[in-house]
């Protein structure tokens, strides 16, 4: 199984998870690998997952001859991506690739900005064997705060957590800038830091 990520950055991130699920359901036998190199024989027993961006995965392909490794399944988390750029162009042409290769392959595109999913079963000529969703709830949470001015003091502001219906208030906070504060003078990435009264 190959699982794509968007960035090197969250190879890692990903890897781990996936680790720790598969610890936890008990097959730590499974071999997690986010190099593109192949597993032996012995390892391939057990299965492997491979965490790659598209590059990584476009390499591991290119460097082995007669279909091997076998690919089962290619997992594409924010698919979206395909849509963007020189690099969603590879994405693309990995994924076309992966389906030369192995016409048996199961995909799965993921993707937390897309109304319409069938895009992707068209973009693949996927329309016959494809299925698709639109999951209503989100699996990603987000907190929405709204920061206003106190009046008659420039020095704070009034934080709410806005909700479905309304907001709540979390409470005022001092503007504290960099240049009172001498721990944080040489952060100047920072423009103001908030501390709750």
């Amino acid at each position: 199984m190959v699982y794509i990520v968007p960035t090197r950055a969250l190879i890692t991130e990903v890897s781990s998870r996936l680790r720790s699920l598969l610890r936890d359901k008990g097959l730590s036998d499974v071999l997690v690998r986010t190099a593109p190199f192949p597993s032996n024989e012995e390892q391939l027993q057990s299965g492997s997952v491979f965490v790659f961006t598209q590059e990584r995965l476009m390499s591991f392909l290119n460097s082995h001859e007669d279909n091997e490794p076998y690919i089962s399944s290619l997992i594409v988390d924010e698919a979206h991506e395909i849509q963007k750029g020189k690099r969603g162009i590879l994405l693309q042409s990995v994924i076309d690739y992966s389906l030369k290769m192995f016409p048996a392959i199961n995909i799965l595109f993921a993707s937390p900005l897309i109304k319409n999913p069938n895009y992707f079963l068209n973009v693949f000529n996927l329309n016959e064997e494809g299925k698709y969703f639109t999951e209503i709830i989100s699996p990603v949470s987000q907190n929405i705060f709204l920061l206003n001015s106190v009046r008659m003091k420039p020095k704070f502001i009034n934080v709410d957590l806005l909700t479905d219906t309304s907001s709540i208030n979390i409470g005022k906070y001092r503007l504290i800038s960099l240049i009172e504060n001498r721990k944080l003078r040489g952060a100047l990435m920072l423009q103001k830091l908030y501390r709750k009264i």
